[in-house]
């Protein structure tokens, strides 16, 4: 069974791993330290939530993240 993957759909993949990395960080640093300063409860709930939901869409692309 040979699979052949198109090296533009690969770097598009990377790309989006990037991305999602990204959002992530801010959304752990901006988020976390807005809700903080606003002293709001349950903002380890929100961020946390965030967290595990971008976190998923970064597994979506396995193969990007081992290479």
């Amino acid at each position: 069974m040979n699979i052949s993957v198109n090296q533009s759909s690969i770097e598009q993949r990377q790309l989006a791993v990037q991305r999602l990395t990204a959002l992530w960080a801010f959304s752990e640093s901006g988020l976390g330290g807005i809700l903080h300063a606003l002293q709001m409860p349950f903002t380890g709930l929100l961020v946390g939530g965030m967290a595990i939901l971008l976190i998923s869409l970064i597994a979506f692309f396995p193969l990007a993240i081992l290479k």
